[in-house]
């Protein structure tokens, strides 16, 4: 794929992420409990953290990384 296709279509997903953002109900969030926060909270901890530990893996001229343990 040429380069100027790929920024097209990021810039594309951005625009239509940002979009969303103004669309979404927001208020719906205040009636969510503290035991589903936690959770949440918990969950991207977790993510972050197994990210930290990802592999790294080099095939030929390429490479990549890989988190197996999340």
């Amino acid at each position: 794929m040429q380069n100027t296709a790929l920024r097209v279509y990021v810039g594309i997903i951005v625009v239509l992420f940002a979009g969303s953002l103004f669309l979404a109900d927001w208020s719906a969030l205040s009636g969510v409990s503290t035991e589903v926060w936690a959770g949440v909270l918990s969950l991207i901890i977790l993510g972050l953290i197994s990210e930290s530990l990802s592999l790294t893996v080099k095939v030929g001229g390429n490479s990549g990384s890989s988190s197996i343990t999340f």
